[in-house]
């Protein structure tokens, strides 16, 4: 069911009081030309200065200059690890390059060395996702790890045809076995799983268009399927499906702990 007016002027409402004061919530917690997880830790954090840097970027508040975007870049781009992460991950890495992929027209050029690292950490992030879902160590593969991968090789036009079709099987593979597990009630279950796989499938599916010969008894189906699932999540959880892109609530809750 739908909103009504009268909530959705007051989202839209709260949407613009969030927006006049985006910049001076996020300058609260700038340290050293980036951002750290929160006021006092005093050190960037590789994935909340990705995160304050495309939030920036995309309503046109990002205010330093080249100078100063170079500086920064090359920070990032010089770290192996955040979060207690083995060396060359694939989340460090993605959040690097979102936010190498945001600047970089809005930076000087990069040092010859910036340039050959970030070169190969496209090359990283193409062999995490090789097998489709990507993984850290002896973890199985997430949804929220390889949503990122895949956004952040999409935004610099990395992601080959072979790693699509490669995402695409694992994603449409491990769609149902999430959402089984959310309408089974399993303490395993993860409703944001579900969205970052609704996300992928959108995103690596050719052509992605409803089938006009697909049997209404099927079609039925698959919506009831995916409204059990939503309301199993509750009204926070459920609105999180439908705007939340950027943070993960996984239980390895990487994207907190750097």
């Amino acid at each position: 069911m739908g909103l009504d007016f009268s909530k959705l002027a007051s989202l839209r409402l709260r949407a613009q009081q969030i927006l006049e004061d985006q910049a001076a919530s996020l300058e609260y917690f700038a340290y050293d030309g980036g951002y750290q997880q929160y006021k006092g830790k005093n050190k960037i954090s590789v994935s909340s200065t990705a995160t304050c840097v495309l939030s920036l970027v995309a309503t046109g508040e990002w205010e330093a200059g080249k100078t100063e975007t170079k500086a920064l870049l090359e920070k990032l781009i010089s770290k192996k690890t955040s979060a207690g992460l083995p060396e060359d991950n694939p989340f460090t890495v993605a959040w690097i390059l979102e936010a190498v992929t945001a600047l970089q027209e809005r930076s000087d050029a990069l040092a010859a060395n910036a340039a050959a690292r970030v070169v190969e950490m496209e090359q990283i992030l193409q062999n995490a996702v090789k097998s489709g879902g990507v993984n850290i160590g002896s973890y199985p593969p997430t949804a929220y790890l390889t949503q990122l991968v895949v956004r952040a090789l999409k935004g610099r036009s990395k992601l080959t045809e072979d790693l699509e079709r490669a995402v695409n099987s694992w994603a449409w593979g491990e769609l149902p076995y999430q959402i089984g597990l959310v309408q089974a009630k399993s303490k395993t279950a993860d409703a944001f799983a579900v969205a970052y796989l609704v996300m992928l499938v959108t995103a690596v599916t050719p052509g992605t268009r409803p089938r006009l010969n697909k049997p209404r008894s099927s079609a039925l189906a698959s919506r009831r399927s995916l409204t059990a699932s939503v309301k199993t999540m509750g009204p926070g959880r459920s609105a999180a499906l439908y705007f939340t892109t950027r943070s993960s609530a996984t239980p390895t809750a990487m994207n907190t702990r750097c």
